[in-house]
């Protein structure tokens, strides 16, 4: 992807933004060393994501260089429940204050919600994983992702306007995942993506669609995967309660 992006812009000036992990600067410019020339890396810009933690108090001096050329009002960052130094990134607009904000892997957590607050602002749209369809809540545990109603329903703590739900699992699902009910009024305000997606705020409401047209394109598949959950259901595995004094995504105790 740099070597394209340092193709197409040749001769542009502007500084590439790239928000990352700790530790992946090193790794890009090793990389750069040893094995490949990368001439993007010239005019690369690392901003660590841990130093956009909203629980920061002061922010790199990167970050504005950042927000002006991308014309953002505000880039901020939580931990996710997921693997070491896992960010959730929240976007705002500078010219319509129009808010994303992106999980990335996680598990349902506190952080995510108060990111989707952050500053006061509300969330315009969550792109949410939904790796495991409801009743794989035990893989969706010991793997730290999150279930197709854990992401819904984070949306509706943080208040999104619009819930995008994608990363669904090719590795576990045989069939189609299923949704609790495509034809319910609760999901009028949550889609689902596919690779090379394109939506606009304004198109967003079409990613609703999609889903009944591939349970009527796929009828066998959408069979088999209402019977996979509700063969799951039935031997208890979406079953839980919240432990006292920890979010639901954190930590449970199954029955």
């Amino acid at each position: 992807m740099l070597k394209q992006y340092a193709q197409i812009n040749r001769g542009d000036d502007r500084k590439l933004h790239l928000v990352c992990a700790p530790g992946f600067e090193r790794y890009l410019r090793n990389f750069g060393q040893a094995v490949e020339r990368l001439k993007a890396l010239d005019n690369l810009s690392f901003i660590n994501s841990h130093r956009l933690l909203i629980s920061e108090k002061e922010l790199p001096p990167e970050i504005e260089c950042l927000k002006t050329d991308c014309r953002l009002a505000d880039v901020s960052t939580v931990l996710a429940d997921h693997i070491t130094h896992s960010t959730s990134l929240s976007l705002t607009t500078a010219d319509s204050g129009y808010k994303v904000v992106y999980t990335g892997d996680t598990r349902p957590n506190d952080d995510l919600i108060r990111l989707g607050r952050h500053g006061g602002v509300p969330t315009d749209l969550l792109i949410h994983e939904a790796t495991f369809q409801d009743g794989m809540l035990h893989d969706a545990l010991s793997k730290k992702h999150s279930m197709f109603s854990e992401a819904v329903e984070d949306g509706r703590k943080m208040g999104a306007k619009f819930t995008l739900l994608t990363h669904f699992s090719q590795r576990y699902m045989l069939a189609l995942p299923r949704m609790r009910d495509s034809n319910s009024d609760d999901d009028k305000d949550v889609g689902i993506a596919f690779d090379h997606m394109t939506v606009s705020p304004r198109t967003l409401v079409h990613s609703t669609l999609i889903w009944p047209l591939l349970e009527a394109a796929f009828p066998e598949s959408s069979k088999r995967a209402m019977k996979r959950s509700l063969s799951l259901e039935m031997r208890g595995e979406t079953r839980h309660e919240m432990v006292p004094g920890h979010y639901h995504g954190r930590r449970y105790r199954t029955q």
